[in-house]
């Protein structure tokens, strides 16, 4: 083979001179990542002026990275899959000898690329993630749950008091947490403290400052939010620092989702279209009983019940197993019979043997099934727990977001729901009315003038506090839209838009309300 071929591919013999259409995809996101470099060398000169490109570039940088690893992956499973025995390329003009196309899947006539859906195997697996604290004597490790539905960093208060941390009291007067169920906790207080990844680490520069919510009942003693996830790279560029645990089935499920997350995954269950919420601190995918419901599903009952992040139990309605795979239009792939059942917990479920489904164009020569016009879908067989009243339709585990690579591959797939981005204006929203009613009841009894100038004065406060915090999230609105770009970047503002006119036209009612009469 042509020595200029990047990757080693046995299966395939190159002209002098040519290079498979992987590796020039390769070569062409490594020039790309290698301009972003030199750029990012510059902007870093004055990082207070240029922050916004230099979170552009570092995305673009790690999208690169992504790209690549995927690129090379397809080729070692190509090579994997055909045994060496297969052209990654259809010979041009074969019949008389001629040289293999060198030309991608996307320039090839037609221009169409087929979708295969390949059912794989769901890996029962959960993962946590080491941190070390800087206590006032010593070091201490926990070990942490990188829970993707948590909006916040959260410690028990067992934890906090054997750490010996100062508990200092909340930004407002209570804050509120919302359960997976409608349920709510509240904060008892917060903990600020200096912590690092790993066992070990150098203190002078690897340790970090983090805010963690201090909550009176945890199921975990740390756990740690999507947010600090993205922000450290923990679930792309730094899997190194996550730690395989022994997956339990003799222990409740555990669902740690806490807070109001508003990031959501499109999926689709067998074959319908979805958004979930991926939980990577639960144990077990789950839907909402209306949901299932409405899918005519059939369920088969289940004596178990689920822990929420508060330690309270919920009982399950049913389960029911569905094919799980990321993005819109997914299709069902065709299984064998189920195997026979046995007893390991969690009611758990007899293994499938796997058939391919047919789709269009499917060659029945094996060897034909590989084919550069072939996008691989994985899918993975489920089981969804059904539980009645729940806040969403369906909620992704630690196992199926780990199967399907979430986060490390399809963060496309993630998207930022509009319908949570209206109704966070809600609890203030509420919050004021309520308050703004007891002001004009009071004044219509002719209360004294002393009172009503309270009330107003409470209502003025909270108004001010509901602007500051307005404020500072437009204004990371603005720092995320400047790192956008193209289509990303009209969908990004579109929402933002909207959520800021809710905002503002609640906040109009409530200052003409407050406002004395002509």
């Amino acid at each position: 083979m042509d020595e200029t071929c990047g990757m080693k591919h046995v299966w395939q013999t190159f002209p002098v001179g040519k290079k498979c259409w992987i590796c020039d995809k390769i070569d062409s996101k490594m020039k790309r990542r290698a301009a972003e470099v030199n750029k990012l060398a510059r902007w870093q000169t004055d990082v207070r002026k240029f922050r916004p490109s230099i979170d552009k570039a570092m995305r673009v940088i790690r999208d690169m990275d992504t790209a690549i690893y995927e690129l090379s992956c397809e080729c070692e499973r190509r090579g994997a899959n055909i045994g060496g025995s297969i052209l990654l390329f259809e010979p041009r003009g074969a019949a008389n000898g001629g040289d293999a196309s060198i030309r991608s899947p996307e320039e090839k006539e037609g221009g169409d690329v087929a979708t295969r859906f390949e059912l794989i195997d769901k890996i029962e697996s959960t993962r946590g993630l080491p941190i070390t604290f800087i206590t006032s004597d010593s070091l201490a490790t926990v070990m942490a749950i990188p829970d993707s539905g948590s909006n916040r960093n959260f410690m028990s208060y067992d934890l906090a008091i054997h750490l010996g941390f100062e508990l200092k009291s909340p930004s407002s007067d209570k804050e509120i947490f919302k359960l997976l169920d409608g349920g709510t906790v509240s904060s008892v207080g917060v903990v600020r403290a200096s912590c690092g990844f790993g066992l070990t680490f150098d203190l002078d520069r690897s340790s970090f400052r983090c805010v963690f919510r201090v909550l009176r009942d945890l199921i975990s003693p740390l756990i740690l939010s999507l947010a600090f996830l993205n922000h450290t790279e923990t679930f792309t560029r730094f899997q190194n620092r996550l730690i395989r645990l022994p997956f339990n089935r003799s222990q409740i499920p555990r669902i740690r989702a806490l807070g109001t997350s508003r990031s959501r995954l499109h999926c689709s269950i067998n074959g319908n279209n979805a958004k979930a919420l991926v939980d990577s601190g639960s144990d077990i995918d789950v839907v909402s009983l209306k949901y299932a419901m409405s899918r005519g599903w059939t369920l088969r009952s289940i004596d178990q019940d689920v822990l929420l992040a508060d330690g309270r139990r919920l009982p399950c309605a049913g389960i029911c197993d569905a094919q799980l795979s990321l993005g819109r239009n997914g299709k069902i792939v065709e299984v064998g019979p189920r195997e026979p059942e046995t007893s390991s917990g969690w009611g758990s479920q007899g293994t499938t043997k796997a058939v391919m489904a047919p789709y269009e164009g499917r060659s029945q020569n094996p060897s034909a099934s590989v084919s550069p016009q072939n996008h691989v879908r994985h899918v993975i067989q489920t089981s969804f727990y059904v539980l009645d009243g729940i806040m969403v339709d369906v909620v992704l585990g630690a196992s199926s977001t780990e199967s399907l690579q979430v986060f490390s591959h399809h963060t496309d797939a993630l998207t930022r729901d509009l319908c949570d981005d209206v109704k966070s204006v809600e609890p203030f929203r509420i919050s004021l009315v309520k308050k703004l009613r007891s002001f004009l009841k009071e004044a219509a009894t002719n209360e004294t003038e002393e009172a009503i100038s309270g009330h107003e004065q409470n209502i003025q406060r909270q108004l001010s506090d509901a602007d500051q915090r307005e404020n500072a999230q437009r204004e990371a609105a603005d720092i995320k839209s400047a790192t956008l770009t193209g289509e990303a970047k009209l969908e990004f503002d579109r929402k933002e838009e909207v959520r800021r006119r809710v905002y503002d036209e609640v906040r109009a009612q409530l200052l003409r309300a407050l406002s004395p009469p002509p």
